[in-house]
């Protein structure tokens, strides 16, 4: 049970350490690493002054037993009195002659007490030093033995309250010394780990304003990349950098297939209304004739005659609808050379075969303006917007076409003096299903496809198409394809 005690006292500090930050724990272990390094040099810092503080006391002791054993014997002086003016201070001197007897003399500021405990002479060795204590008191003494002229024997024992004040004074430095290192250590090894540790805290802050959604967040230590820090921190910047992107490129492609699934849910729903029309209009006229509503030939000439018509729009229609899946699919297109020039003054010549009183203005003769394609498709892109002018603008509007070379691209525009569109009505021109005047009727106003197979015919030949236009200055469809590599003459 103990053992499991200390075993789960020992994990349980474990884990506490763990959670410390890791400033403190460096600044512990720095702290901690020195104190050692103190304690060790203090130890023997001391037992060396103890060994040669001793060894002085040890060569007087030697030279003062030598001369003690050279004198006659004390006699029956008592202890308290001085033998000579040459003993040392806290001293005590024995003597036995050779039957055994023994007498002595001391410092007389020593007390009985303090006398030090001596050993018979038959039990030490003569002439090796020894530590003996006191008989009262905690004094310790250092004694040394030799033999007596007259066959008995000399103690001559100093006390080691000299060297011991000399070792607690230096116990004493060490320890103040020991502290003021270790609080100087303490405070500049926290203020350096703090200030190494400092870029780490900014990676913290980072990735928490990351987490918080700001994915343009960075680490900028200014560290140079070849320090571990700056490498890091390097490192971390280009991660940050490449997950931001990856981030945006998902929200990107997130917001494009949403985009894309609500344009397809209203092009279905646009799809089915439009289709739903003429459905309904052939439905009824086949009910009328089913229920004997034509009962003479020119009502059931006239009946045919609106479904053939409706049939005709719906086809029209789903052919449109089918294009621009094609389209949607970016199915390749032919890729021959194809004049725009031409197109543009053959469609301007269909334009006044419609509308003979318009006035349309076709471009000049000049150099061909060749750029590569699907004719047929390039055609129905021109007819279109010139179709999508004469519905949409009054009969004394003047439509111009023209062509030309601009850098590496082809460009033709159709433009017109009609009533123009407003800004938000020019953002959907191009929009599917899209009408801007839904006052007109479908038979009117088209199905809304004609501009959107436009920019989808463009761009599945690398152009664009734009459209400038205000309330009340006309409409300017501007259309760029890019050149054909070799032209042709």
């Amino acid at each position: 049970m103990n053992a499991a005690s200390a075993r789960e006292r020992a994990a349980g500090l474990t884990r506490r350490w763990r959670d410390q930050p890791l400033r403190v724990q460096l600044v512990v272990v720095v702290v901690a690493m020195v104190l050692l390094a103190l304690v060790v040099s203090a130890l023997a810092t001391n037992v060396v002054l103890e060994r040669s503080l001793t060894d002085r006391v040890d060569q007087q002791l030697t030279g003062e037993a030598r001369r003690m054993a050279d004198l006659p014997g004390f006699g029956n002086r008592p202890p308290q009195a001085s033998p000579g003016r040459n003993l040392p201070s806290q001293f005590f001197i024995a003597r036995w002659d050779a039957g055994g007897s023994a007498n002595a003399i001391a410092d007389p500021r020593l007390s009985a007490d303090d006398y030090p405990d001596l050993p018979d002479p038959a039990d030490v060795t003569v002439g090796e030093p020894i530590t003996v204590a006191s008989q009262g008191s905690d004094r310790e003494w250092r004694v040394l033995y030799e033999e007596a002229q007259d066959g008995g024997y000399v103690a001559v024992a100093m006390a080691l309250d000299d060297v011991e004040a000399t070792l607690t004074q230096l116990r004493w430095i060490e320890l103040a010394i020991a502290a003021v290192v270790l609080l100087a250590l303490a405070a500049v090894s926290s203020w350096v780990v703090r200030r190494s540790l400092r870029p780490l805290v900014e990676v913290e802050t980072t990735a928490e304003a990351i987490a918080a959604g700001d994915l343009t967040a960075r680490v900028d230590t200014g560290l140079d990349p070849r320090t571990e820090v700056g490498a890091l921190s390097a490192s971390l910047d280009t991660m940050l950098g490449h997950i931001e992107d990856a981030v945006r490129s998902r929200e990107e492609e997130a917001r494009r297939a949403e985009e894309s699934e609500r344009r397809m849910r209203r092009f279905v729903a646009d799809a089915s209304h439009e289709l739903r029309t003429p459905l309904t209009s052939i439905r009824g006229f086949a009910e009328l004739y089913g229920q004997g509503a034509a009962a003479d030939r020119s009502t059931i000439d006239r009946f045919m005659g609106r479904i053939r018509r409706e049939a005709d729009r719906m086809g029209v229609l789903v052919e449109d609808l089918l294009l621009l899946a094609r389209l949607d699919q970016e199915r390749p297109l032919r890729q021959d050379p194809v004049d725009l020039r031409e197109l543009a003054q053959d469609a301007a010549v269909d334009a006044r075969a419609v509308q003979p009183e318009r006035l349309v203005v076709a471009p000049g003769s000049g150099a061909p303006v060749v750029v590569e394609g699907d004719e047929t498709r390039l055609r129905q892109v021109v007819a279109n917007l010139v179709s999508n002018a004469l519905v949409h603008t009054p009969p004394d509007a003047e439509l111009r076409l023209d062509v030309r070379v601009d850098g590496e691209d082809g460009v033709l525009t159709v433009a017109d003096t009609g009533p123009g569109l407003d800004e938000e009505e020019a953002a959907h021109a191009f929009e599917r299903f899209y009408r801007a005047d839904e006052s007109r009727s479908r038979e009117d106003g088209g199905s809304g496809l004609g501009l959107a197979i436009v920019s989808a015919l463009v761009a599945g030949h690398g152009g664009t198409v734009s459209l400038d236009t205000a309330p009340g200055e006309g409409a300017t469809f501007t259309v760029r394809i890019p050149l054909a590599a070799q032209p042709v003459e």
